[in-house]
């Protein structure tokens, strides 16, 4: 029964993200999958087994839901409600996947099934370029479903998007969200192991390729970045397989951006794009919104709230109250104004305190762990909350889950407060 579950909970981390934004039974399917994790905890305690939990998240809960609490208070729109909604499933998502996953979750079989996903919607991205290239692009998002979290949007206007802007994602909705989901698994195949294989280095080419089909930049940004972090850790060794795996494999990157470089289609394509993410244009463009606006916003608020925050799950509605939306983005859209990145919106919502405390529970350890795979996925996790909304998405938290796998499950450090939970 462990082995079953702990395959199950595998499933689960990676098969969430392909399907998180589906709200099929009108239900957050984030929720849902929280319940269902909890659940299987309860079965794997009451199999025997022990849970050992971190004791520095328990400050860090109350934080929040104080948090929370003086969020709701200063806030027209929320609710009673939504406060319990918003702190059952923030509070679900800790216990869950912060401080169990990486206790109970079959780590080789994880491997092999994300590595297995990672392959199937990268050939799947590939093929939909070539089509796309053809004037015969098509999208493989689900029709007549509703978008979790967005009222009166169904999966129609995203199928829309992609074919009018003739950029596609295999399952997932943006190619950043399949940029982001596939950037860990192209870290571990090249780092996970003191040497990476002919076999190991051919996967990860691939993979490269998929994410340059996609357009992404935080694809292709991050892609760049691991390559480039690899390349050094490689030249940093004595080993001359290593060298020789290099002197091999630069040529041919090397050929693959020329040929990128030389496509005209392709290129119109990245200057779109560039264009779109201006990070020097203060006119409200993508890369404003992802890049600056979150930093700006945080810059507007007074000594207390830079400290404490404007409290959790409630940047859009202090944003619209307040002033500062309309002063930097000229709406009171709460929704539109909640979207910032990451780091910005931990900043933000829970304050330097909050952002110290919830570092503190993975952050601090990683670095100490001295591992190179270790600070490849810390790269990735850099570059995913300086350019995305994902502090606290579910459809991103595979990436911690990863991080804590190699660092207390592989013991490269040991936690030093914890309390052990079993049922006898």
């Amino acid at each position: 029964m462990k082995n079953t579950i702990s395959k199950i909970f595998a499933i689960l981390l990676f098969t969430f993200p392909l399907v998180c934004n589906y709200d099929v039974f009108r239900f957050t399917p984030s929720l849902l999958y929280c319940v269902i994790g909890f659940l299987l905890l309860a079965l794997y305690l009451l199999e025997g087994k022990k849970l050992s939990i971190d004791l520095r998240a328990m400050p860090y809960l109350v934080y929040i839901v104080i948090s929370a609490t003086i969020g709701i208070v200063h806030s027209k729109d929320n609710t009673v409600y939504t406060l319990f909604m918003k702190l059952a499933l923030y509070v679900l998502t800790l216990i869950v996947f912060y401080l169990c996953y990486w206790q109970v979750m079959d780590q080789k079989f994880a491997m092999r099934l994300y590595t297995a996903i990672t392959v199937i919607v990268t050939a799947i991205v590939i093929v939909q370029y070539v089509f796309a290239a053809m004037g015969r692009g098509f999208c493989l998002v689900v029709p007549g479903i509703p978008v979790a979290g967005v009222e009166d949007l169904m999966t129609d206007q995203i199928r829309s998007n992609q074919l009018v802007a003739n950029r596609y994602s295999s399952f997932f909705f943006e190619p950043a969200h399949q940029a982001q989901f596939v950037l860990p698994c192209l870290t571990l195949i090249l780092l996970g192991k003191p040497q990476a294989s002919r076999k190991s280095l051919a996967l990860a080419v691939f993979i490269t390729i998929g994410l340059l089909c996609t357009t992404s930049m935080i694809g292709i940004l991050g892609a760049a970045i691991i390559w480039l972090f690899y390349v050094y850790v490689s030249l940093k060794s004595k080993k001359a397989r290593q060298w020789y795996f290099l002197l091999i494999l630069l040529p041919l990157l090397a050929g693959g951006v020329l040929y990128y470089i030389s496509r005209d289609d392709l290129m119109r394509v990245l200057n779109d794009r560039l264009g779109s993410l201006n990070l020097f244009s203060q006119d409200r463009s993508e890369g404003f919104r992802r890049m600056k606006y979150g930093w700006f916003c945080y810059g507007e608020l007074d000594g207390v709230r830079k400290l404490l925050g404007v409290g959790y799950q409630n940047i859009g509605d202090y944003l619209s109250n307040s002033g500062i939306g309309y002063k930097l983005l000229g709406t009171n859209d709460p929704q539109y104004l909640s979207y910032t990145n990451g780091i910005t919106k931990m900043l933000i919502g829970i304050g330097l305190v909050g952002t110290v405390m919830n570092l503190n529970l993975f952050f601090f350890d990683a670095v100490r762990s001295k591992d190179k795979c270790v600070y490849g996925l810390l790269l990735v996790w850099g570059i995913v909350m300086f350019t995305s909304n994902a502090f606290d998405d579910l459809g991103n938290i595979n990436l911690l889950v990863l991080i804590m796998c190699k660092v207390y499950g592989e013991k490269k450090i040991k936690m030093k407060h914890t309390l052990s939970i079993a049922i006898r």
